[in-house]
Order: C-alpha cells, then structure tokens, then sequence
C-alpha cells in the first residue's frame, strides 16, 4: 500500500524527499578521526630523509573526491588533506601522471608510485595492499532518469541495465554478491550518467556526494537519485603496497594529527546539501496510511491512467528531442573548445619565449662558466624549473631551481622565484648562498600572502658562489655533487623548501677549496624520477651517481651529449613526467 502512494507522487517530490533524507544522513554519517601534533620515530625520519619524492596515484574523474582540475593540477576533497601531510611530516608527495584509476592500481603493483590516497577495502585489493584507519565514510545511491520506473531497493535493478565503472569499489560489490545483474562496463561515472541519459542503461549506483556533485554541477539535472543502498557503507581509506610498513605508519600518523575541525572544513568546501524548506516525513507517512486516501488515490490512477499514458509519451518524446538538440549543441561547443586549445597553445607559446629572457643565454653561460654544460629539458612548453647566473663583484653565482609543478603553473612560479633571487643579490646586496636563500624565502613568502586563498607552493634549489678556486654552496632539498679523482663527494641540503614550511630554519653556507680538475654537479631531481627502462622504473639517484662517475674522462661538451643519449634511451617511449635540469662545471 505504501508503495502505490509513493509511485503515485510526482517525481519532484521524490527527489526532494530522498534527497533531504539522504543528506542529512550523510552530514551524520561522516566519520572524522583524527587529533592534532605528530611524532616521527627515528626509523621514520631516516625513511623520508631517503626518499625525496612519494608518488601517489588518483583517479583523474572522481569528483568531488578527487579530479584533475582545468589547470592540470590534482584537486578535491582529498588534495587539501595531502597538503596538511606534507606540511607536517615532510613527505613530498607528488601525483604521477596516469590514463585512469585502473592504471594508478597497476602502477602501485609495479612500484611505479608509492600510495593510492583514497580508496576502499575489498577482498582483492587486501591481496596486495596495506591500508590506513578510515577517514571518511559515506553512503550508495541508486540513480535513474526522470521518466523511468519506481525503484525501491537495490533487488529492483534485477533484469534492468546497470553502468558501472570498471574497477571501482561498488561494482566489485554488486560483481560478487548480485552476479545475475546485467551491468554495462564504463570508464568512469560520468559516462555512466552518460548512458542512462542516452538510454543505454536503466540505472547506476555511486557514492551519495559523488551523486549530488555530477547532478547539481554537470547538467545531469534530468536525472534522480532513486533510493539509498542500505546494504553497503563506503569507508575510504590511504593504502601502500604491502610490506611498505614505515610509509604506512607515516601516513596513518599524519592522518590521525588532522583535527575533527580541519578535515570538516575540508568537505564543507566541497559537499553541501541545501534546501528550500523542511518536510515532516512522519506526518507525510502517517497521512498516507490513511485508508480512505489510499481509496482515493486509486480511483485517481484509474480515472486519469489514460490521460497520464498520454502526458507521459509526450514527455518522453520532448526529453529526446532536448537530448538530441544537446548532442547538437555538444558537437557544437566541441568545435569552440577547440579554437579555444589552439588559442591557448599560441599563448603558451609566447610564454614560453617571455620565460626564455629570464633564463641565461649561452653568451653568458660561456663568459662566467666557461668549461660547463646545461643540461634543460622542459616537460611542457613551458617549464617549473630554470637555472640562473649572476656575476658580483669578484664572484660568480649560478643555481639551479625546481619550482612546484610543471607547465603553466610550475612557469609562473618560477617567474616569482627567479625574481626572488635577483632581488635578494641585487637590491639587498647578499653574496653568501644560505643568505640568500633566506632573504629569497623571505621574499616568495610575502608575494604568496597576497593571494586571498593560502598559497603554499615554491621551489628546491641548490646554489653556488665561485670565487677563483673557492666555492660555496647552500640547498633547499637540492644536495651539490663534487667528483675528485673519480670519487663523488656529496653535501646535503637543508630539507625545507623556498616557501612556506612549519619551522623555519635558516639555510647552511658550505665552504670548500677546490682542486683542478675537480667537477661540480647541481641538479634538479627530474632525471632521477624519469620512468623508463626493460621494466618501467624510476632511474634513481644511484643510477645518475654511478652514470656521472663513468663519463668523467669526457669533455663537458661530450657529458652534456652523452647525459641526453642516456635520458632519452631511459625513458624510451614512456612519457616525461617532470621538468629536467642539470649544471655541470670543472675546474
């Protein structure tokens, strides 16, 4: 009985009564863990101390939890959490490029990457993986068009088309426990949102803010969320590949030092669910029993079947003859997008001849740095990293620097960070490497404080004063390499960045006399990290140790030729997945 009365409600209602039902149990049902401070073991410490850059993967089309963003940049829900475990435990966790989710997993099975920062148990994934506690949880939705039939629970999608996407959590759920549902496969939620608008699928299922987000932000307004899967709660989870012990302590660490209040800030910005005004549900339903309305709203569905038949056809016909004019307007928009990527690449282009002013030209790099090469390959047409020389007084000063990112983004950093160092020699007359790096520190801090939203990016640098055969050096992150009768001398840097950081130390000056013949190696950490290779793994600094020392009785000329030769024959046909710079000098 109570089932004819929700059928006979108008499809408004509906949504708005499970949605309001939902959302409020969703507010309720998220679980934020967590306490502030943590404490490194020395194991711990010496972990991160060893390994400069922690890869992690994403899924590329997970909103709100996680996406790559019009910028190219990784963003969501979980993006400002990563943030706050790099600040406060040091890691430097960066996002390795990917085709997918599917491909992240695999990458972390190859030792490609190193964490998979949001992601649930299952039976299979425990095969390989360790997980971190919980920090969120939500639950399933069911989601079907408008027009289509009543769903009441989750055994209604029996004999129905359900699209779901590969590899995804729910689908492994419903894969095991309902093995006569007919499901179509899709790469993603939005393209199974997709095929219930195109009517290649009845239904799909998917977590309840993931569900709100496409439906209120990506025009999948025609479509309604149909009821709750009570059978299953999502618990998300950071995992490692099995074994990975320390980094698992390290994260679960970081996690547990997040405030209730921080990580509810975090989802704020991301999942609200709002509402015109409130519905006393109980009243509705005890209304509803009422025998005498359920007489009446049978003689309803009888007197006007034939009229609501009728009203229904024509519905559906307007909401083909909408869809097909979007596809329209899709192709449309299609064409726009794509003079606007050429426009875009034009601009790019010109930037990338405004960023090659700031750089050295060859003219100078041959009169101050005369038996040298530099290596520079930028991953994008425009590049986070760059190297700079600037002659004073009887010295001469020459770096190399990584800024956060690549491409576009890692260029207008670099253009603020270059500024910092001019300004830091130039306007306040600084010559020894750790001052100048503090002041340059100083400087990237107050530009970046401008900004109405936190802005925490900046560079890795390692930077050289030479004066006759004396040489000083100091480093963000970025160490300085001294080969000496074939062995390599290495003096490690200060491990804070030129930005924004918990504890702000200031930057250790090193002082060395040099001999003749001596060479010296400043870098970033971009040919280290490439992938490549008969098995796909990163090339390690060890590597580019053991690479340096065996070109030593080359020319420099012939190290630069022979350093690109071993790049491009590394990474072979795998994609370059960070900026590269190397300066190399002998006495």
């Amino acid at each position: 009985m109570l089932t004819a009365i929700f059928v006979s409600i108008s499809q408004n209602m509906k949504k708005f009564l499970l949605l309001f039902f939902l959302g409020v149990q969703f507010l309720h049902s998220i679980k934020l863990i967590g306490q502030t401070g943590i404490n490194l073991s020395v194991a711990e410490k010496e972990w991160i101390e060893n390994n400069d850059t922690v890869y992690f993967g994403y899924d590329p089309d997970w909103k709100p939890y996680e996406f790559i963003n019009e910028n190219g940049n990784h963003d969501g829900i979980v993006e400002p959490i990563i943030d706050i475990i790099r600040s406060r435990s040091g890691i430097n966790l960066q996002p390795l490029p990917n085709q997918g989710w599917l491909s992240s997993v695999e990458s972390l099975k190859s030792e490609q990457l190193q964490v998979l920062p949001i992601i649930a148990v299952t039976d299979d994934r425990l095969q390989f993986m360790d997980f971190t506690s919980s920090y969120v949880s939500f639950s399933f939705v069911i989601i079907n068009s408008e027009e289509s039939k009543f769903i009441g629970e989750i055994n209604d999608l029996n004999n129905l088309k359900i699209a779901l996407p590969r590899g995804y959590v729910i689908t492994e759920l419903i894969e095991r426990d309902y093995p006569n549902f007919k499901i179509i496969y899709t790469d993603n939620l939005e393209e199974a949102l997709f095929k219930i608008l195109t009517k290649e699928a009845d239904a799909t299922i998917a977590g309840l803010p993931i569900a709100s987000y496409y439906m209120n932000y990506s025009g999948f307004d025609h479509l309604q969320i149909a009821t709750e899967v009570k059978e299953y709660d999502y618990n998300l989870h950071m995992s490692v590949l099995k074994g990975n012990d320390t980094l698992l302590s390290i994260l679960e660490k970081s996690l547990n030092s997040i405030s209730n209040k921080e990580k509810q800030e975090i989802i704020n910005d991301w999942v609200t669910v709002k509402y015109e005004y409130g519905v006393n549900m109980t009243r509705i339903w005890k209304i509803a029993g009422i025998s005498a309305l359920i007489v009446i709203i049978v003689i309803g569905i009888i007197i006007f079947w034939n009229h609501s038949l009728k009203k229904e056809i024509e519905k559906r016909i307007e909401a083909e003859e909408k869809l097909q004019a979007s596809l329209k307007e899709i192709h449309y928009q299609k064409l726009i997008v794509e003079e606007k990527s050429q426009e875009i690449t034009d601009s790019i282009e010109y930037a990338k001849t405004i960023q090659s002013a700031i750089l050295p030209s060859p003219k100078v790099i041959d009169e101050f740095l005369q038996d040298s090469f530099v290596l520079y390959k930028p991953k994008d047409i425009v590049a986070g990293d760059f190297y700079w020389i600037e002659a004073k007084e009887d010295r001469i000063l020459f770096a190399v620097a990584d800024c956060t990112g690549h491409g576009v983004p890692g260029a207008m950093i670099s253009v603020v960070c270059n500024n910092a160092l001019n300004r830091s020699v130039r306007e306040y007359n600084l010559s020894e490497p750790g001052e100048i790096l503090d002041k340059a520190r100083e400087i990237v801090i107050q530009e970046f404080e401008k900004s109405e939203t936190e802005v925490r990016d900046g560079m890795d640098i390692a930077i050289c004063s030479l004066i006759e055969d004396k040489l000083e050096y100091a480093g963000a992150h970025n160490p300085l390499w001294i080969i000496r009768n074939g062995i390599l001398l290495e003096t490690k840097a200060n491990k804070q960045p030129i930005g924004k950081f918990e504890n702000l130390e200031p930057y250790t000056t090193h002082s060395f006399q040099l001999e003749k013949g001596d060479t010296i190696y400043i870098f970033s950490d971009g040919y280290s990290d490439q992938f490549g290779g008969a098995r796909g793994k990163k090339y390690k600094t060890s590597n580019f140790k053991n690479l340096l020392l065996s070109i030593q009785e080359s020319s420099m000329e012939k190290q630069l030729a022979l350093l690109e030769a071993e790049f491009k024959k590394w990474r072979g046909s795998m994609e370059q997945i960070d900026d590269v710079c190397v300066i190399g000098l002998r006495i």
